[in-house]
């Protein structure tokens, strides 16, 4: 699941619902945020915006989780179904 946060200051909690499927606890994140908004991934400074992984393990309740999505942010989720 891919989202993109453009509030400038707003993190976005959500509730993630699913209609097929069981979801797994383990949830993948991919994300790419910055606090400086202009900052820019360029060949000569590729180490200034970055994106960061982890793995989160979500508390499914009903087949369905919370997440906060960081303000001014771009943020993959990887859900595995049973």
């Amino acid at each position: 699941m891919n989202v993109l946060n453009r509030s400038k200051d707003k993190d976005l909690s959500t509730q993630i619902e699913n209609q097929e499927g069981q979801i797994e606890p383990e949830v993948g994140v991919w994300e790419m945020n910055h606090a400086d908004l202009k900052a820019t991934h360029t060949f000569g400074d590729d180490r200034k915006v970055r994106p960061v992984t982890r793995t989160i393990s979500a508390a499914i309740q009903k087949n369905a989780f919370s997440y906060t999505f960081p303000a001014h942010s771009l943020t993959i989720l990887r859900l595995r179904l049973k």
